[in-house]
C-alpha cells in the first residue's frame, strides 16, 4: 500500500504536541521528495506496508472496484459519480480516500477507509505516489468519486511489493475526493505586524477576518495555513503558505498544540486569527530547534481556516 507520509518536519513540529508525543494520528501527506518519478517507479523513500497477510481484515465498508475488462495499458479514468467545484490543477492539495486492488483480478491491497486517516496529496502531480495516481488527481472535483485504472509503466512496473502485487502488475483504484485545496505562493502570505514582547501567562487571541462559512466541528477535518512567529521577537519563523501546502488534520481528534487547539475554538471556515500562545501550551522548555524557537519562548500563530470536510 501507500504509506502514511508524514507531513513535513516543520509543519509536524507546528502540529504535534512538543512535551508527551501524540497519541492522535494527523492526515496522511503525501509530499515533495528530491528526485523526479520516472515511468514505473516511485520517488525516494516509498514502501508498502505489509500485504494482507500480515494486515487486518477490512472492517469499514468501501467503495467496489470494478475489475476492468482488459488489464489497462494506458491510464484510464471512469467518473463514477460527478463533483463540483473548480478542477485540481497541477500543484494543489487534494485529499482522498481510496481503495487499490490488482486490475487483474481485484484483489485489494491497500484502503484508507479503515483507518479513517484519509491521504492529503501535495503537491498534486508532483507527490510521492505512483505515476498513475498523481496524473489521475489533476482535473479532480470536491466530492467526485472515480476509478484509475493505471498500467504497470506508470505503477511499479517490473517490481513486485508487498504480498500482493506483483512483478508487471496494473493497478485499479477508487478513490473518492473529499476536498480540493489552491496552491498558494509566499505572495499570498498575510502581512500581520507581530511585536516582539515578555512572555504571557494566558492565550491571547484576535481575530483579523471573521469567516462567514461553518463553525469548526468536532471530529471533522480541518485544513488551516500558519505563519509562525516567535513571540520574544516577533521574527518569523515559518509559514505554510510558502509551501502552497495546506495543513490537514482531525479537529478535537489530532493531539496538536493546546494553545492552537484552544486558539481555533469558535472559527468558521474563512476566519483569520492571531493567537498568542504561552511557551508552556505550545513548545515548553525545550522550544523548536526546526523553527528556530528558543526554550521556554511563547509563539505567535496568525491561522487561517481555508475549509473543513
Amino acid at each position: 500500500m501507500f504509506r502514511r507520509f508524514a507531513i513535513p518536519t516543520a509543519l509536524a513540529g507546528l502540529l504535534v504536541l512538543a512535551s508527551c508525543g501524540s497519541s492522535g494520528t494527523s492526515s496522511g501527506t503525501a509530499t515533495t521528495a528530491p528526485g523526479s518519478a520516472t515511468p514505473g517507479s516511485v520517488l525516494p523513500d516509498v514502501t508498502l506496508l505489509p500485504g494482507p497477510t500480515d494486515a487486518p481484515a477490512s472492517t469499514v465498508p468501501h467503495p467496489h472496484i470494478s475489475v476492468p475488462a482488459a488489464i489497462p495499458t494506458q491510464l484510464t479514468t471512469t467518473v463514477i459519480k460527478p463533483g463540483n467545484g473548480t478542477p485540481s490543477k497541477a500543484g494543489d492539495s487534494v485529499v482522498v480516500n481510496y481503495v487499490g486492488a490488482r486490475s487483474a483480478d481485484g484483489t485489494e491491497f491497500d484502503n484508507s477507509y479503515d483507518s479513517g486517516t484519509p491521504l492529503t496529496v501535495a503537491p498534486v502531480g508532483q507527490a510521492q505516489l505512483i505515476d498513475g495516481f498523481n496524473q489521475g488527481l489533476i482535473g479532480v472535483q470536491t466530492g467526485e468519486q472515480l476509478q484509475l485504472d493505471i498500467p504497470n509503466s506508470l505503477a511499479y512496473g517490473d517490481q513486485a511489493q508487498g504480498d500482493v502485487i506483483k512483478a508487471g502488475d496494473a493497478l485499479s483504484f477508487v478513490i473518492d475526493v473529499l476536498a480540493v485545496f489552491p496552491s498558494t505562493t509566499i505572495a499570498d502570505e498575510p502581512k500581520v505586524d507581530v511585536q516582539g514582547a515578555e512572555n504571557a501567562p494566558d492565550l491571547a487571541t484576535t481575530d483579523l477576518v471573521v469567516g462567514t462559512g461553518s463553525p469548526l466541528t468536532t471530529g471533522q477535518h480541518v485544513a488551516i495555513q500558519i505563519v509562525a512567529y516567535r513571540g520574544d521577537t516577533g521574527e518569523r519563523a515559518f509559514s505554510t503558505w510558502e509551501q502552497g501546502i495546506p495543513i490537514v488534520f482531525g479537529y478535537g481528534i489530532d493531539d496538536l498544540l493546546p494553545g492552537l487547539v484552544q486558539g481555533l475554538d469558535g472559527m468558521n471556515v474563512g476566519g483569520r486569527r492571531e493567537m498568542r500562545i504561552p511557551y508552556a501550551q505550545a513548545f515548553g522548555e525545550a522550544g523548536n530547534e526546526t523553527l528556530g524557537l528558543p526554550g521556554a519562548t511563547d509563539v505567535v500563530l496568525v491561522v487561517d481556516v481555508v475549509g473543513t470536510f
